[in-house]
């Protein structure tokens, strides 16, 4: 077995993208695979692939080749997918910041190979995750499949986050007021997307368990919707999140990251060159994304407060979205079950995971999932202590979020997990890919909530 692998390694490797083919910048990920199909996967989820066509079988089992970390982003491409490969219509842009389809989905998800299982007929059977948010910047591939130079993308709350920390960071050097005014647009911009790169890393492990058996999901066909939280690595996260920000502002600062003007190659994790006026400020995801932080910023005049303003509106939401989930599902949990597997379940044991500590006034008398939360974590702890956890004899298990989990992270979890709850056939998420901010994503969330109780109450 391992010659054959190493044979299939030699036979599918491809050419790497080399360092002069596009400019360094955070985030961005050169020559990536593009799976272009028409279902839609969101961050957070969890799916299993069956790959048959010739074409994706060679673009996975070319990307299985390579070391891991084994990452492809997923795009929207309506049927008959194959055919529109070539529609220009669905064209990708060609250069950075050129012309694209009108019908062209430009941001997807940055999916994560976890596993895969090789069948005797040909097909792969891959287990992949979701990662976050990405935005196609240029095509570099066409066919067999879509290759492309993709951008990373963070919500414009976590920029703003980053961007408070950055001050914080300057004011805990003794910098001085007048040194918060030294980095120019262009550099400031690079560096929260550095530090939100680092966040990112720091929070991955914990929040992608990474271990669930493939065979058991083909073999059972059931596996968690939505990644599962690797307990292992809570408190490493927890611990580790703040020194890795703290680490990647000691770094620009040694490298005059803090400053406006052109890095030196030796600076290549800060961005090469100006790359906020080149390939990054000719994305318009990137752009968006900047400037739905910048309206936040707007609100106050320390990005300190603006970030304390946008976690209140954050915590609003949050638990605006949790009481009208309530609500709902105890008047239609009957009909809603279908919906979720059939289980009967007013909701997944994985949402519930997700549900955040009740409001200072307590939750409501009749309010049910927190009644239901708890009695799911004394489940769980005498599961624990009377055996040993496996997917084996849970393959959903319930995992609360870890009691310092960050609450701009868990309501970002939430604005995609809680669509398995929410969606139906036919229903387009990539509204929700398009989206900037965590924010709107949860206002969303409302919008559907009260669009299918009022859809409900009708009758129709």
């Amino acid at each position: 077995p391992q010659r054959v692998d190493a044979i299939r390694r030699l036979f599918y490797a491809g050419t790497p993208a080399s360092d002069d083919e596009v400019a360094a910048q955070p985030g961005l990920i050169p020559d990536l695979p593009i799976a272009r199909w028409s279902m839609i996967f969101l961050p957070h989820q969890q799916t299993m692939l069956n790959v048959h066509r010739p074409q994706y079988t060679l673009m996975f089992e070319t990307l299985l080749s390579t070391e891991p970390p084994w990452l492809y982003l997923h795009a929207q491409l309506p049927e008959p997918s194959i055919e529109n490969l070539g529609n220009e219509e669905y064209a990708l842009p060609q250069e950075y910041g050129g012309a694209h389809g009108p019908k062209a989905s430009l941001i997807g998800t940055l999916m994560h190979v976890v596993d895969v299982e090789r069948c005797k007929d040909g097909r792969l059977e891959l287990l992949a995750q979701g990662i976050g948010r990405a935005a196609v910047l240029r095509e570099t591939q066409s066919v067999p499949y879509a290759r492309a130079d993709v951008q990373w993308l963070p919500d414009a709350e976590t920029l703003l986050s980053c961007e408070a920390r950055r001050i914080d960071w300057n004011r805990s050097q003794f910098l001085g007021e007048a040194a918060l005014d030294l980095l120019g647009l262009s550099a400031r911009k690079r560096l929260q997307m550095v530090l939100a790169l680092a966040e990112e890393r720091s929070w991955r492990a914990y929040e992608h368990e990474t271990t669930y058996p493939i065979q058991l999901a083909i073999s059972s066909g059931m596996y968690p919707a939505f990644c599962p939280f690797d307990t292992s690595a809570a408190e490493l996260a927890v611990r580790g999140a703040p020194l890795a920000l703290s680490a990647a502002l000691e770094a620009a600062a040694a490298s005059d990251g803090m400053q406006e003007g052109e890095p030196s190659s030796s600076h290549a994790e800060l961005g090469g060159g100006a790359a906020f006026t080149t390939s990054h400020a000719r994305s318009a995801a990137v752009r968006r994304a900047f400037e739905a932080c910048e309206a936040m910023l707007e609100v106050s005049d320390d990005a300190m407060q603006a970030e304390a303003e946008s976690e209140r509106a954050l915590q609003g939401l949050e638990l605006q979205v949790w009481l009208e989930l309530d609500g709902f599902l105890r008047r239609f949990a009957a009909n809603r079950a279908t919906l979720i597997g059939g289980t009967g379940a007013p909701a997944p044991k994985q949402l519930l995971g997700l549900l955040p500590p009740p409001p200072e006034s307590g939750w409501p008398d009749d309010f049910m999932l927190d009644t239901i939360a708890a009695d799911l974590r004394k489940a769980a702890t005498r599961r624990r202590s009377q055996t040993t956890l496996s997917y084996q004899n849970d393959p959903a298990p319930f995992i609360p979020a870890h009691r310092h989990y960050p609450l701009r992270r868990r309501a970002q979890r939430l604005s995609y997990s809680i669509w398995i709850v929410l969606k139906e056939p036919g229903l387009d998420l990539q509204p929700l890919l398009d989206t900037e901010s965590t924010t709107d994503r949860l206002r969303m969330v409302l919008l559907r909530l009260r669009e299918l109780l009022a859809r409900e109450e009708s009758g129709s």
